[in-house]
């Protein structure tokens, strides 16, 4: 089952902490996240630590390789998110 999640957050860590959250309780799942990042909008479409769309509210998109480990995961993450 795919798993559908909106998370609201203030800062940036907070975003990647609670991405990381939904990761870890739907592994082997498809996850779809819309980020409330204080009122700016974000989309992120990943499998465990592969991270196939990440969109910025101007909606450029980007993606990540799909064999990084958790520390890259967070690490792209946090990168997109600023």
């Amino acid at each position: 089952m795919n798993e559908i999640t909106q998370i609201t957050s203030s800062t940036v860590e907070d975003a990647v902490k609670k991405l990381n959250k939904t990761r870890l309780e739907n592994k082997d799942y498809w996850v779809f996240a819309f980020v409330d990042l204080n009122g700016l909008n974000f989309k992120f479409k990943f499998y465990n630590t592969y991270i196939q769309i990440a969109e910025n509210p101007d909606g450029l998109r980007g993606s990540a390789g799909m064999d990084i480990n958790v520390g890259q995961f967070k690490s792209y993450l946090s990168n997109f998110l600023k």
